[in-house]
């Protein structure tokens, strides 16, 4: 069994090595986390973030606070 660790990092290696690529996991996988250190690295870049209601959006800034990466957003 992987550990959420190296599933973030195995994740990061497929974003940096293709374009225009989506993220699916299940819930506690760390899909907005990755999503954010995905930001980070790319800062000259645009996201889409797309979810299926509005509470996504909360909880994306809600993480970016909690890794200090609120600047992000």
């Amino acid at each position: 069994m992987k550990t959420r660790e190296i599933v973030i990092q195995e994740a990061l290696e497929v974003l940096n090595a293709n374009t225009r690529t989506t993220i699916v996991g299940s819930v506690g996988v760390g899909k907005t986390y990755i999503g954010l250190l995905k930001a980070k690295e790319d800062d000259y870049d645009e996201y889409l973030i797309v979810g299926p209601k509005k509470s996504v959006f909360k909880t994306w800034i809600d993480e970016a606070n909690k890794f200090g990466l609120d600047y992000l957003t």
